[in-house]
């Protein structure tokens, strides 16, 4: 077929619900901890998350994982975190959206820069 015509065939295909349906989907596996393939220990605990949704989040987490590709599960050790506050982060990494305390605000920020989070 030539190009011009093959032109003429093209057809947009649009969800317009994708977005909100990969957001709620992403965030049952990080409920359910389904295909968890990260662990992240902190100074008082881990958390398990999912290495594609933290490379496209964090260009320091991306560097850490592209050298262990190969490896089934990747630990990454964060003592100078906190689970609960690392824990905020990821919530909203994975929904968009964190209910925090005035309190938590500095140590949420601190996260963001230990692991530079897009936001």
């Amino acid at each position: 077929m030539s190009p011009a015509l093959d032109a003429e065939f093209k057809t947009l295909m649009r969800n317009i619900k994708h977005g909100k349906d990969l957001v709620a989907s992403l965030s049952e596996l990080h409920a359910t901890g389904q295909f968890a393939d990260v662990k992240l220990v902190c100074a008082d605990g881990s958390l398990w998350s999912h290495r594609p949704l933290l490379a496209a989040v964090s260009p320091v987490l991306h560097s850490l994982l592209l050298n262990s590709l190969n490896d089934d599960v990747v630990t990454l050790i964060l003592p100078q975190l906190s689970r609960v506050h690392l824990k905020l982060v990821l919530d909203y990494v994975y929904s968009g959206s964190m209910c925090l305390r005035a309190t938590q605000m500095q140590y949420v920020i601190g996260v963001i820069e230990v692991i530079i989070v897009k936001l």
